[in-house]
Parts: C-alpha cells; structure tokens; sequence
C-alpha cells in the first residue's frame, strides 16, 4: 500500500516527485516552491519560499500563507488532522464547481484518512503515556454561559437542539478540555455517568452544547478528553 500524504498537509505526487500544497507544488530536494507565491503576501524574502525557512514550527498546508499550527499539531495530532480534513473537503467542493466531478469524492477519501491517521495518533500517543498524568491545559478555563436555542421557553430555543438539564453549570466545573493546547470544546461527567459536551465560543465563555445518547450527542469527544474524564 503507497500512502502519499506528506507532513504536513502535502500531497505527493509520484510522477513528478513533487509535492503538492493545493495551490502550488513544493520541491523537497530544494526545500521551496516551484511557483510563486499566488498571493504575494506573507512569503518573506522570497515569494518561492517555504514557511519562511522554518519547518519546525510554521505548515503552509495551502500553498497561499504560512501558519502555526503545527506546533499545536505535534501535542493534538487529531487537531491538525481534522484541519487538514475540512482543508481537503474544501478543495474538493471547489474544484467540483469548476467542473471536475470526480474531485469530490477524491478529497473527501484524502480528508477521512487523514482523520483517521489523526485519531490513531492521538490514541497511540496516550497508549504510550499509560497511566501516567496527561499534561493540562495551561490557559484560562471558559466562562460558563448559557445558550438560549437549548433552553425551552426562550425566545431562541431551537427544538431540534438538546435540552439544558438543570445540572449543566455544576458538571461543567469538573469539565476537561478537548485538547491540551487548542480546546474548542470541554467535557463533563454527571453523576449518572452522562457525559456533557460544552462548546467553547470566541468572547471566553462555553456554553452547554449536547449530551452522550442524545442527538449528536458527544460524538466529537477526542481520546485526550476521555482519557481525563477517566482518570488520567
């Protein structure tokens, strides 16, 4: 089996032995691009260069701007395999309107894997810690709020959302966070065992959001929060 995706987020092509960034082709024997920067914005000295000579921490998953991301990448593998995945998905939608029909489904099987190799990353990487202490959060814990679309009686209460049980605000003060680095969500055990999902919004606060067996329920749940709420 060939697996030709490239960290982090290039794809490579194996007649031209480049690898590919969506907008543009990346040469590893000379560490740059073969075009120009499309953009011309954010390439640094050189509009063929790649992530400004620093790959240990800067990922330019899209061949356009250099990012980050992949510092968060190396503590929550599942983190940037998900944005790799919404990534291709993307690509896959966009090149599907100019008139490729089989881009779809071609990004979209690009997209699962990568999800996939992320997850099995995320696990293996608490496997090795066996039941050692995972590391924690170091930022501020959100503000609790409330949503009005999961509150019946409300004006914005939204019927297709899952309810607001009365015990949201008192589990999510034992909630842990989805990731160690970039939490976009926090999670909570009830006294039943129920486990609360609570999304993170961008003003500082969270907000209940869903519950285990209800709906989606908790179905975004990253083994580094299950690992916490268990224990670890």
């Amino acid at each position: 089996m060939t697996f030709n995706l490239r960290f982090p987020g290039q794809y490579y092509d194996a007649e031209s032995g480049l690898y590919y960034n969506v907008q543009r082709h990346y040469d590893p024997a000379g560490g740059r691009y073969v075009q120009s920067d499309p953009l011309g914005i954010g390439a640094g000295l050189s509009t063929y260069g790649y992530v400004a000579q620093n790959p240990a921490s800067n990922v330019d998953p899209l061949g356009l701007f250099l990012t980050t991301v992949d510092a968060m990448c190396m503590h929550d593998p599942q983190f940037c395999a998900e944005l790799f995945g919404t990534l291709a998905r993307s690509q896959g939608a966009i090149q599907a309107k100019l008139g490729n029909p089989c881009a779809q489904e071609y990004w979209d099987a690009v997209a699962s894997l990568s999800e996939t190799a992320g997850k099995m990353a995320m696990v293996a990487s608490i496997a090795r810690l066996g039941r050692a202490k995972l590391p924690r959060y170091q930022g501020a814990k959100p503000t609790y709020s409330i949503n009005e679309a999961h509150v019946p009686g409300k004006r914005g209460f939204n019927p297709a959302k899952t309810p607001l049980p009365n015990d949201a605000e008192r589990v999510f003060e034992r909630a842990v966070p989805s990731s160690p680095t970039n939490p976009r969500a926090w999670f909570g055990r009830n006294e039943n065992g129920t486990i609360y999902r609570y999304s993170a919004g961008n003003d500082g606060t969270a907000h209940f959001s869903g519950m285990d067996g209800v709906g989606d329920g908790i179905k975004n749940i990253t083994p580094y929060a299950k690992a916490r709420l268990d224990g670890l």
